[in-house]
């Protein structure tokens, strides 16, 4: 997905308009969030930080050992999966090297950057929404993390792929809902993919022109593109790696986010 995406196309303005304005809001707020946390340039709590080649490589690390453990976890629990998940996990699961492969474009170019303070846990259920604007809550981070870590700076980047994430997980799970029944499924999965796709467009693009206004973003789009697909990658892996284990029912979701990123590798290639 874009973090430069263009012009919201004009079904997708007819189809989801008031939400794709609140999608907006929500960019214009977070651009507006990572200003502000990158602003204190003398309290080094929250001086912006450079994006080494250290640092690169370490987030290439770390993800590689997630995607590891997450795969262990998943050929473990795969025939316990329920039956209409097993297909794509399957699937899945012969492509683990493909994911690392993937990860690995977050070391192999220079990324100019710099990593900031950030919300730290920045998904739908952390902003509220009055009809007007949104008011985000909950800056604490992860409560399971440890304090030090949560005071760790990082790309803001990792925050909006997380909210772009929460779009996908919305959709899919309204769509694999009571509300929606079994046998319309079908009919109804590629409505599921315009709606999230859009929102995500236009969330993206308004976040960029705000937060363009600073200096933590990289001004190459390739690199920025880099940074976004690896934050997708690696919130889908922590998601499937809590699914498997705790609600094996919603694996679908963070399963079918894993082989999206692999069709759009194949298709680049």
């Amino acid at each position: 997905m874009e973090l430069s995406a263009g012009d919201v196309p004009p079904l997708a303005e007819q189809m989801l308009g008031a939400g794709l304005e609140a999608a907006r809001q929500l960019g214009r707020l977070t651009g507006e969030m990572h200003l502000a946390l990158a602003s204190v340039p003398d309290d080094p709590a929250f001086a912006p930080e450079p994006f080494t080649a250290l640092y690169q490589r370490s987030l290439y690390q770390s993800l590689r050992s997630q995607i590891r453990q997450a795969f262990v976890l998943l050929r473990r629990r795969l025939d316990g999966l329920p039956e209409d998940v097993r297909a794509a996990a399957r699937a899945l699961e012969r492509r683990e090297d493909g994911l690392v492969q993937r990860a690995r474009a977050v070391y192999e170019r220079r990324i100019t950057a710099q990593c900031t303070r950030g919300h730290g846990d920045f998904n739908l259920r952390e902003v509220l929404y009055d009809g007007r604007d949104f008011t985000v809550i909950d800056f604490e981070g992860q409560p399971a993390r440890p304090l030090i870590d949560r005071r760790r700076k990082y790309s803001p980047v990792r925050d909006v792929a997380v909210m772009v994430r929460s779009f996908q997980y919305v959709a899919r799970y309204a769509w694999g809902g009571e509300a929606v029944r079994r046998e319309d499924r079908a009919a109804l999965e590629p409505w599921v993919r315009f709606w999230h796709v859009w929102m995500a467009a236009a969330f993206l693009r308004s976040y960029r022109e705000t937060a363009a206004a600073g200096a933590f973003l990289p001004t190459d789009p390739a690199e920025l593109e880099v940074l976004l697909d690896f934050y997708l990658m690696k919130r889908a892996v922590n998601e499937l790696r809590a699914e498997v284990a705790r609600r094996p029912e919603r694996a679908a979701i963070p399963v079918q986010g894993l082989l999206s990123v692999l069709e759009t590798a194949d298709a680049a290639r």
